[in-house]
């Protein structure tokens, strides 16, 4: 079906998944390094950038429950199930509320100084 429409509609279109266009986005400067200021730059934001996009997977793909520490602290459990019934979670990921902060801070700066590597048009 997909290769029916897009015969239909031939147009290239950007990629919707995340990692995809971020690798769209490190081949297009590299065959094009003035499309930023510094392209070397841009690749090192990227790289920092990685991490981030690592856990965002992780946590989209799990199950969320927010929890409450005995201290008064949100507590945010994300969980991947596991095709093995006896172990019925691959994966846990455990995120305190100042540190969903600290990344959402993090990231933040990542896509600003990656806005400031869009040269003026």
């Amino acid at each position: 079906m997909v290769e029916r429409l897009a015969r239909l509609d031939p147009k290239p279109r950007i990629e919707t998944l995340i990692g995809s266009r971020v690798a769209a986005l490190r081949k297009a400067i590299e065959q094009q390094p003035a499309i930023v200021r510094h392209p070397k730059r841009v690749a090192e934001l990227l790289d920092r950038l990685q991490p981030l996009l690592d856990l965002r997977s992780t946590i989209a793909h799990a199950r969320p429950t927010a929890l409450q520490s005995q201290e008064g602290e949100r507590v945010y459990l994300f969980e991947t199930a596991s095709s093995d019934a006896d172990r019925p979670w691959q994966a846990r990921t455990v995120l305190r509320d100042r540190e969903l902060k600290a990344l959402q801070g993090n990231l933040a700066k990542l896509v600003k100084e990656l806005r400031d590597q869009t040269p003026d048009v």
